[in-house]
């Protein structure tokens, strides 16, 4: 018996999934996009906010929008070849993250203890939610507890400090929550050193734009 390619819900087949995306020229269609959007801010008298506009292109051009397109490409094509599989958009979305991660190696989050001694926690942190930008451990100071006891790892983003959350914290909320903490300080983290090079690139230019020398969110954890 037939089977009908749209009308399935959320079902993917033939490279199409239900909210009319064509898989198959998906690269193309970004690629006109951007054409088109690169004329608009060219054209002074388009109704479209040329800073909009700029913002969008730094997405759709950027390395991380890229990788994740691949992704999804390679998970939605893997899926339409196959015959009568249903797959809705929020498993496509999770497939499409777990690959990503996979290809980035970004692995499964984890929990590192460390215990507070008299010279401190031994890592240094950048980001926070006042900045746009997640929690990372930047460095690993040498012969720190940190160092010593081996769990953490320059590239981990903080996810929790105590069983308490960070994701929606400042840059100075994280850095009060560690030097609080007592005993043995329990973290969630989760590896993804592309996108702390990433960040620490922007931060970079940012610094050398306002002459500072070091960048306001970046912490040292000494103490």
């Amino acid at each position: 018996m037939a089977t009908d390619s749209t009308s399935t819900d959320g079902a993917l087949r033939n490279g199409r999934v239900d909210d009319g995306v064509d898989v198959e020229h998906l690269r193309q269609d970004i690629a006109r996009l951007v054409e088109l959007l690169r004329r608009q801010q060219s054209d002074p008298d388009s109704p479209l906010h040329h800073g909009k506009v700029q913002q969008i292109l730094k997405v759709l051009e950027s390395g991380l929008f890229q990788n994740i397109q691949s992704a999804y490409e390679e998970v939605a094509t893997t899926v339409s070849t196959s015959h009568d599989v249903k797959t809705d958009a929020s498993e496509l979305a999770q497939k499409t993250i777990a690959v990503y991660n996979a290809s980035q190696g970004i692995l499964q989050p984890r929990t590192v203890e460390i215990p507070k001694v008299p010279g401190g926690l031994g890592f240094n942190i950048m980001g926070g939610n006042d900045v746009g930008v997640p929690i990372y451990i930047s460095k690993i100071l040498p012969g720190g507890i940190t160092e010593r006891t081996g769990g953490l790892r320059r590239g981990d983003q903080l996810l929790a400090i105590n069983g308490e959350a960070v994701l929606d914290k400042s840059h100075e909320g994280v850095v009060r929550l560690l030097k609080s903490a007592e005993g043995t300080v329990k973290l969630i983290v989760h590896y993804s050193p592309e996108l702390l090079e990433q960040m620490e690139n922007e931060f970079e230019t940012s610094r050398r734009k306002s002459g500072r020398r070091d960048h306001p969110s970046s912490s040292s954890m000494p103490k």
